[in-house]
């Protein structure tokens, strides 16, 4: 009865995993967007300020180039903006990214070395393993997106076990 009880209380774990990594996907998708929106008005910012360079060369007045300026002044503030929010944006997903880390594993089990290496190599893998997914969802290959996802749910399943080893030489007196 008590194998059945683990197995349950693992697949609820698991659960409730796919369900925060669905929430923080979208998230990052979010962020993603809006970093290529930023991205996209720098573009622009660069084309107007050589739009205003070729404008002084052909001889423009001085009240069309002082509308330029003055167009310009306003796309940098804006840009500014836009990237000021991004960070806080980010600043938010990674403060609630602790947080659920915390409530799931506990603050003195985070704080250990050796829980903090695991976290960081399985940030690395799961979005190396991410990006290789997207890419491969790009490309239509629906093969490849099928063995990305064996090696994701791998991949959690042996974080999960190491952050379980490292649990439990924590509650070890």
């Amino acid at each position: 009865m008590n194998r059945h009880m683990k197995t349950w209380g693992a697949l609820l774990a698991v659960a409730l995993l796919g369900v925060s990594v669905t929430a923080a996907a979208q998230t990052r998708k979010d962020v993603k967007e809006e970093r290529k929106d930023v991205k996209e008005e720098r573009k622009e910012l660069r084309e107007d300020r050589k739009e205003l360079r070729e404008d002084r060369k052909e001889g423009a007045s001085k009240e069309e180039i002082r509308e330029g300026k003055k167009e310009i002044a306003e796309d940098r503030k804006d840009l500014k903006d836009e990237r000021k929010e991004v960070r806080e944006e980010r600043r938010e997903f990674r403060k609630a990214r602790q947080r659920e880390l915390k409530e799931k594993w506990g603050e003195a089990i985070i704080k250990k070395p050796a829980a903090k290496e695991e976290l960081k190599v399985h940030g690395r893998r799961m979005a190396r393993l991410q990006r290789a997914k997207a890419i491969a969802e790009k490309l239509d290959k629906k093969e490849m997106v099928a063995r990305i996802q064996k090696l994701i749910e791998k991949e959690r399943g042996r974080h999960q076990a190491t952050m379980d080893k490292i649990k439990e030489e924590g509650a070890k007196p």
